[in-house]
């Protein structure tokens, strides 16, 4: 990854940020994503093997019936992926959170 923010040129820092989605009205937020984030102008982007990391995720919430949903990405790099199942399963109202 370049060490310049690819909107300004501004330098870049490594950051832990949330990533926010809206997928057919779900809202999903993954929380604790390594980013980079612009000094200048404060965009923030991720590498390749992030963005996969985190399409893998959206992909696994897909399928549960929940309006919104809070990931930890650490969790989910951990290989936790079944504390993601069942706590996605249990949720009783709309708002799951890990």
């Amino acid at each position: 990854m370049s060490d310049t923010c690819f909107l300004c040129k501004g330098n870049l820092t490594d950051v832990y940020a949330s990533y926010m989605s809206e997928e057919d009205g779900r809202y999903i937020i993954i929380k604790n994503v390594p980013g980079h984030k612009c000094r200048q102008c404060g965009e923030v982007s991720y590498s390749l093997g992030t963005v996969r990391k985190i399409e893998e995720i959206i992909e696994k919430i897909d399928g549960f019936a929940t309006e919104i949903a809070i990931v930890n990405y650490n969790d989910y790099i951990e290989k936790n992926e079944s504390k993601l199942k069942r706590t996605l399963k249990k949720a009783a109202s709309s708002v799951a959170v890990l």
